[in-house]
This record gives structure tokens, sequence and C-alpha cells, in this order.
């Protein structure tokens, strides 16, 4: 039930995305409609894996993203896009392909903003802490059969 629930959301909130991004109802209603009904996104949505959630997750970072390099480079969108990274960082390890795409967006699309690069930098550095965090603590636990 949550993966269908999360797949769902994704309908609605990529929906959404569409319509903030384009200003067009129509082309958002058309957006949703083809996302329901693709086959690879309903069979990933019934399945008891993360699938549908890292969709959303991954939705909502690509979004924020595509805010701030059309110039919306508020307090609110940078904290919303710090934080949505962080989570889905946190969520799996096939989210680094995130910061991997707009690293290469960056390279193509602005090319002389400097400022604006440090400061990505800076906003990934802080999303991944947590991840590298965890993976520390993993890499240097020690199990229960090892000697001390």
């Amino acid at each position: 039930l949550p993966g269908a629930l999360l797949g769902v959301l994704g309908v609605a909130v990529f929906m959404l995305v569409v319509r903030q991004l384009y200003h067009n109802r129509e082309m958002a209603l058309w957006a949703g409609a083809l996302l329901a009904v693709n086959p690879f996104h309903v069979w990933l949505s019934r399945t008891a894996r993360p699938y549908s959630m890292m969709f959303l997750l991954a939705l909502l970072t690509s979004y924020f993203f595509l805010l701030l390099l059309r110039g919306r480079r508020s307090r609110g969108v940078w904290i919303a896009y710090v934080l949505t990274s962080m989570v889905t960082y946190v969520a799996h390890f096939t989210a680094l392909a995130l910061p991997a795409a707009q690293y290469i967006v960056l390279g193509f699309v602005l090319r002389r903003e400097v400022k604006f690069f440090r400061r990505w930098i800076a906003a990934q550095v802080v999303a991944a802490a947590p991840s590298l965090l965890w993976v520390y603590i993993m890499l240097t636990a020690q199990g229960p059969n090892e000697v001390k």
C-alpha cells in the first residue's frame, strides 16, 4: 500500500510541477495521464520496494533545482532544495545520479555563474553530510563477533 500511495502522490506532484514550470493546465493533465498509465510506473508502484518514493523524491529535488536554474534563488528555494536532496540521498544510493546530472547541466548552462556554482557545491556538501556520516559509522562499526 505505501508504494501505491506514493505512486499516486507522484502523479499528482508531477502534474503540479509541470503546471508550475510551464503554466499550462492542459499539458499538466496530459503529463499526469501519461504517467498514470505508464506500465513501469504502475508496476514499480505496486512493489514493496522504494521505487515510487525515489521517483517522488527525485522529482521534488529536480523541481527545486530547475527553479534555481530559472533564477528563483530565494532562501526558501535553497532550503527546500537542500532538504529534499538530503532526504533523497539518505533514501537510496542511486540518488547520487542526481547531483552528477545536475553538475553536467551546470557545465553546459551556467559556465560563467561561479557564485551560483559555489552555492550549489555547498548545498551538495550539506545535503550529503548525513549519508556520509552513516557510511562512516557503518564502516567503522564493529560486529558482535569481532575482537576489540
